[in-house]
């Protein structure tokens, strides 16, 4: 009985083993899968994401190079008419210049005297020599209304649209009573010369009070009693009666 269940176990025990053994590898590739699904899972999505923002990457790389291109090639044609811009800008300045000196001295000094107050940012007014500068434009036609628009046409490419808009109602203003112009430097003189006088009063009466003031001082000062100096022969005289 002994030796028939050695030989059955001798002859079972090597396949309950490999059963045995098959069932545990089984066991641990299941409780490997297990752990591991969830990685996997987790990979797989990592995977999908990188390769998403590769795709974006790489879309974005393509939009940033064509962007670039597009802003090198606006960069260059804004260069080249910047450029054209440029020359036709020295182009017309060369043309006004030359347009300038083809004017008379009174047409130049009364342009010259627009663009100055065109651009004068404080004045809203003519001034006196400005003023008189145009009316000695507008003598030289017979009819003021006339030279007025004549004068506005030639000032009209020298000046901005601010400053013409500007200049007009003064330019008409020397055309229709330039006398205003002349009362208001009367005035300003006479108001210098008024402020001028006064100043020169107040200048005197001061000098006055001070004179007045020092003379007051010496009468009350006292007179100081002075001793009279006495010559080398009245000293030596002194010195010998001393001695005796």
């Amino acid at each position: 009985m002994k030796y028939a269940v050695l030989r059955s176990f001798s002859f079972y025990a090597p396949r309950k083993l490999v059963q045995l053994q098959a069932s545990y590898e089984d066991y641990v590739a299941k409780k490997v899968e297990e752990a591991v699904s969830p990685y996997r899972q987790e990979n797989e999505l990592l995977k999908e994401q990188l390769s998403t923002a590769e795709d974006r990457i790489a879309r974005q790389n393509e939009h940033f190079k064509d962007m670039q291109s597009m802003y090198l090639s606006s960069k260059l044609d804004l260069q080249h008419e910047n450029s054209q811009l440029r020359d036709q800008l020295e182009q017309m300045k060369s043309n006004l210049a030359a347009f300038f000196n083809l004017l008379g001295d009174k047409t130049r000094q009364a342009i010259s005297a627009i663009r100055e107050f065109a651009y004068d940012g404080c004045f809203t007014r003519f001034t006196f020599q400005q003023a008189s500068t145009v009316n000695k434009y507008l003598l030289a036609y017979p009819n003021r209304k006339m030279g007025t628009n004549a004068l506005m046409l030639f000032s009209r490419p020298f000046i901005t649209e601010q400053g013409y808009e500007k200049s007009k109602p003064e330019i008409s203003n020397v055309a229709n009573d330039f006398g205003w112009y002349e009362q208001i430097e009367q005035a300003r003189i006479a108001e210098e010369a008024r402020q001028k006088a006064e100043e020169e009063l107040e200048k005197h009466m001061a000098e006055l009070a001070r004179e007045r003031e020092r003379q007051q001082k010496q009468k009350n000062q006292k007179p100081k009693c002075v001793e009279p100096k006495r010559t080398v022969t009245e000293k030596n005289r002194t010195k010998r009666g001393m001695r005796l």
